[in-house]
């Protein structure tokens, strides 16, 4: 960032009137003075008086505009209360607090309100799902990075950052919002929200250890009014990480801890999914009654739910093959199939499920075999660290076959599909 010049109000005043296009005459006129009078306080050698100077702003447009050190402060001060009035979600307050912000685009040589100023706007636009117009602000602040505070870049790198989000682009909204943390460590305390959208990101583009690392960060930061607005994302990150890093006891303590708090609230697809997640850590730890038994209480509460109904069912039918229920589990496999006829990703995790269990007789069957490996593995092995842990557990059962028919050349292909998932998810950060 480069150093900001120090500017005279002579001097702003005369930045204004050029970026406006307006000459020295039409401001001589407002003011009621001489021209020779504006050029000699333009260039510094006379003083405006009060009077002057309310006719020149006022003809300008630009009253109540920044200009001395301690209203500039006041206005960054004011940005940064509607900024986490929108981040809280009190819109109609931040509205409130916004209608009478001065414009300061029409302060030229201001690029660091002008940008904190977009930045704002930018996130009323998100706020509104706005999309597009969001987009065309993010595009417009570019041209005010020079010169701006590491206050106004946080809001910017925040802002881009989910733009990359709402794209789906992952891997560069956590560079943005890396960006952010460093300069804030600079500047200010560790903010809750921006480690919990990294721990997000982290989880959605598979890595495991980042994404917990974060999200414990935020779970520690939030204070109680925000932690009720986002704590169930939180656990249900963690527990996704802690199964997928084997530990199933700590999974387990966070669900109990998850499913009490859920049944005071009475919220039933949070009760279903926890309780569904918790079936998956005890079966997981071999007690397959118990958590079956969960299954079926989770599923319960999730039927109204599509999507949640399906990963439960998914999960349950896992566990049932595990534990060598097989005509359960084609059960479960027939009704996931008639659930996800327009749903390519769990068509294929259920036609999945039923290649891993005909693979568990390890008879020769190499059409469930190429379906695993060609098809399902590449589908999941680069998605979320709970598709990542799909594909180990498809990944163990391949390589159990593939050893039961003696193909080593198989066996090590897939013993190496297994290790690149686990460096994916353990190992290094995005590219």
């Amino acid at each position: 960032m480069k150093e900001k010049p120090v500017l005279s109000l002579a001097e702003k005043i005369k930045l204004i009137r050029k970026a406006k296009g307006l000459s020295i005459e039409n401001l001589a006129n407002a003011a009621n003075v001489n021209i020779s009078t504006i050029s000699r306080i333009e260039s510094g050698a006379m003083q405006y008086n009060d009077e002057m100077l309310n006719a020149i702003v006022k003809y300008m447009e630009i009253e109540n505009a920044p200009f001395a050190e301690h209203e500039i402060e006041a206005y960054k001060n004011r940005i940064w209360v509607i900024s986490e009035l929108i981040t809280t979600n009190r819109i109609t307050e931040a509205r409130a607090a916004y209608d009478g912000l001065f414009p300061v685009t029409k302060l030229p040589y201001e690029h660091d309100l002008i940008l904190l100023y977009t930045m704002t706007e930018a996130k009323f636009l998100s706020r509104d799902n706005n999309m597009s117009a969001f987009e065309e602000k993010i595009k417009a602040a570019d041209a005010f990075l020079d010169g701006a505070s590491n206050e106004a870049l946080i809001l910017y790198h925040r802002n881009r950052g989910f733009l990359y989000y709402a794209r789906g682009d992952h891997k560069n909204a956590i560079k943005q919002y890396l960006l952010t943390t460093d300069i804030e460590s600079t500047i200010f305390p560790a903010e809750a929200g921006v480690y919990l959208n990294i721990g997000v990101l982290y989880f959605y583009v598979g890595k495991a250890n980042l994404a917990t690392n974060y999200v414990e960060h935020a779970k520690l930061l939030y204070n109680h009014d925000r932690t009720n607005i986002s704590g169930p994302m939180m656990d249900d990150i963690l527990v996704a990480c802690y199964q997928a890093m084997g530990q199933h006891g700590k999974a387990k303590k966070l669900l109990n801890k998850c499913l009490v708090s859920a049944k005071s609230v009475g919220n039933a697809l949070t009760i279903g999914s926890v309780t569904c997640n918790l079936g998956y850590a005890y079966g997981i730890g071999g007690e397959y009654k118990k958590g079956l038994e969960l299954f079926e209480q989770g599923l319960e509460y999730l039927k109204d739910y599509d999507e949640q109904y399906k990963t439960g069912l998914y999960s349950k039918t896992s566990l049932l093959i595990i534990a060598k229920k097989y005509d359960d589990a084609k059960e479960a496999i027939a009704l996931g199939k008639s659930l996800s006829k327009d749903d390519e990703m769990f068509t294929i995790m259920f036609e999945a499920l039923e290649c891993h269990m005909a693979l568990q007789s390890l008879q020769k069957n190499n059409a469930a075999a190429e379906y695993i490996s060609n098809v399902a593995i590449p589908y999941l092995k680069n998605g979320s660290v709970t598709y990542r842990q799909a594909a180990i557990e498809l990944c163990d059962s391949l390589e159990a076959y593939y050893k039961k028919h003696r193909n080593t050349k198989m066996t090590m292909a897939t013993a190496a599909v297994t290790r690149d998932i686990y460096k994916e998810m353990f190992m290094g950060d995005v590219e």
